[in-house]
This record gives structure tokens, C-alpha cells and sequence, in this order.
């Protein structure tokens, strides 16, 4: 996935740490991708844990 480097996406629904949409934005960010993504609010501190995953990834 080399060609995704440096590119910007958008993933909608990324609130299940365990979930379809933050497997994706896992995938994306260790292709080397910027990822925007939305998520249900009460799931707040799942999200951050994702984020949190990502950033030691890169």
C-alpha cells in the first residue's frame, strides 16, 4: 500500500475499538495514510484508545 502514503482519508463510523471502521483506519494509518474519522460520542474513550494505538504506529 505504498501508494496511499501521505494521503488523507475519511473514515465514517470508526466508534468499536474491535469494530469494521477503526480496523480500517488502523490499516490506513500504517499504510501511511492522515485519517479523519467520526464516532459516536458515548464511545469517546474506546475512540481515544484507538487513537492512541495509531500514534505508536507511526
Amino acid at each position: 500500500m505504498t501508494q496511499l502514503t501521505g494521503k488523507i482519508v475519511i473514515v465514517t463510523g470508526a466508534s468499536r475499538v474491535k469494530g469494521i471502521g477503526a480496523a480500517i483506519c488502523r490499516e490506513l494509518a500504517s499504510a501511511g495514510c492522515s485519517i479523519f474519522f467520526t464516532y459516536w460520542t458515548a464511545m469517546i474513550k474506546k475512540c481515544l484508545g484507538v487513537l492512541n494505538q495509531m500514534s505508536l504506529r507511526s
